[in-house]
This record gives C-alpha cells, sequence and structure tokens, in this order.
C-alpha cells in the first residue's frame, strides 16, 4: 500500500513536497530495483538510515527508513561502501523500519523509495510501477495521485 505519494502533500501531513513514495512496510525485506553499486549510506540526521544505489545511465535509487542494512553490504566508519557494493537487481538489501520524522500519518515502520534522474528526483509510479500495480490509501495525496496516474496511463495508451 502507498501511505503517501510523490509531490506535493495534503496540508493534513503539514509537510511540503515529497521526493518519493512511501511505502506501507513492517519491517520486511527491501530489494533493489536493478543491478547497481552502493554509493551512499547516511545512518543519523537528515535521511535517517537510507541508502543509495548508483545504476545506468545516471539513475540513482534511494531507500529510507531502513532499521538495517544488509550483512553482506559492509560500511566503513566513514559511512562508504567497502565490501559487496555492486548489487544485483532483487538482491535483498535492506530490511524496512521507523525511522524519521515523527509525523501522525508516516511514523509507523514504512519505506520510503526515491528515484533520481540525472539529478532530478522522479515519481518512481511513473517510471518504474504502474497505479494499479497498488493500492492507495484514501485522505493522502496518493488517493488524488491515482486519479492523475490513471489519466496519464490514458494518455500514454493514445500517443
Amino acid at each position: 500500500i502507498v501511505t503517501s505519494c510523490f509531490g506535493n502533500r495534503n496540508s493534513a501531513e503539514n509537510t511540503n513536497h515529497h521526493d518519493g513514495i512511501d511505502l506501507r512496510a513492517n519491517y520486511e525485506a527491501v530489494s533493489v530495483i536493478a543491478d547497481g553499486k552502493v554509493i551512499d549510506y547516511v545512518n543519523g540526521k537528515g535521511k535517517q538510515n537510507s541508502l543509495t544505489i548508483e545504476h545506468e545511465n545516471g539513475i540513482k535509487s534511494r531507500y529510507l527508513h531502513l532499521d538495517s542494512i544488509s550483512k553482506e553490504i559492509v560500511i566503513d566508519s566513514n559511512f562508504k561502501c567497502i565490501k559487496n557494493c555492486e548489487v544485483k537487481k532483487g538482491m535483498i538489501i535492506a530490511k524496512s523500519g521507523q525511522h524519521g520524522p515523527n509525523s501522525h500519518t508516516q511514523y509507523s515502520p514504512h519505506l520510503h523509495f526515491e528515484l533520481i534522474i540525472n539529478g532530478i528526483a522522479r515519481d518512481p509510479i511513473n517510471y518504474i510501477f504502474g497505479p494499479r500495480d497498488f493500492s492507495f490509501k484514501q485522505k493522502t495525496n496518493c488517493y488524488d495521485n491515482y486519479y492523475v496516474y490513471s489519466y496519464e496511463i490514458k494518455e500514454r495508451a493514445l500517443s
């Protein structure tokens, strides 16, 4: 279930732009979307417990609010990957968790997923997934976005 979508959030969430999507994930295995290389791990403030993977063609994927990363991926004291940095599509790279801002809608365990293309955050649903692959939580920006996604799918089918 998508609990918060890419883009502007509604006023009930009291936040502005959201650079990714939030997926309900209760301490579950997190798999990488494509072959790539671990280029960054942040453990602490800001992008709490996040892992960034660099893929081909200027694409990066970022996985946030992790409980832990795979024991096979070795990170040094400067938070740089030093062993088993190459990852393959579908490989389990982490376990989702409950880290990040304490807001009324997102403090339960979830995975925040970002897709960055040539340095710009993009809506992962438009690039990787399809809106029909998910159910959307009502009373969030996702519920409204579902209709936007449906419209975009129709437009693509016509072109």
